[in-house]
């Protein structure tokens, strides 16, 4: 099983971008490397292994033996029963859906890649909507929280619930109802 991670995010993902969830041992050890990166699980053996460059070039460093097979942080239930709070705790089964990228280039931070540009999020002054205009300051306002906390994230999510958020460290972490719902957000046309 092929898995992604990284010391910075932590974003734990299999190679299908479904979250997996990871025991504290093998999340101390990703922590010793700095920019993060992909990581391995052997599947007989469940090894741990990372790629690290050295002086010497490309290196395997070896993290660690599960006790258990990674497994996917899969869904209880159609409907979750549960009350999110901004900044708070997510239940990491739900944190997959359609990603964002968080650029600290721009105030509104949330933007999408399109031919090889980032296109923002709309400015909020130019949003009618009040609620959604509220919903993504919101959101805005979480974003700048989480990195006030050391929450460095690259990428964000929006799932078919609306909720925005974020992994960090194997946990995901709520950043606000999304103002297009399931869509995400409304974004600047390219000119």
């Amino acid at each position: 099983m092929r898995c992604a991670g990284s010391s910075v995010a932590s974003e734990s993902v299999d190679a299908q971008h479904r979250p997996m969830k990871l025991n504290s041992e093998i999340l101390s050890r990703l922590q010793e490397f700095r920019g993060g990166g992909r990581f391995l699980v052997t599947p007989k053996q469940h090894y741990v292994i990372k790629l690290s460059r050295g002086s010497s070039g490309s290196e395997v460093v070896y993290l660690g033996q599960l006790s258990e097979p990674l497994r996917s942080a899969g869904r209880t239930s159609d409907r979750p029963e549960f009350d999110p709070q901004p900044g708070g705790e997510y239940p990491i089964e739900y944190a997959a859906g359609t990603t964002f990228s968080v650029l600290q280039r721009d105030q509104r931070l949330i933007a999408r890649k399109e031919r090889g540009q980032a296109i923002f999020v709309e400015r909020v002054d130019k949003i009618t909507d009040s609620e959604k205009r509220s919903r993504l300051e919101k959101i805005q306002a979480e974003l700048r929280n989480a990195y006030q906390k050391g929450h460095l994230i690259s990428r964000i999510f929006v799932n078919e619930l609306g909720h925005a958020g974020y992994l960090y460290q194997g946990r995901a972490y709520f950043l606000g109802h999304a103002p297009e719902g399931s869509a995400g957000f409304s974004f600047e046309k390219l000119q």
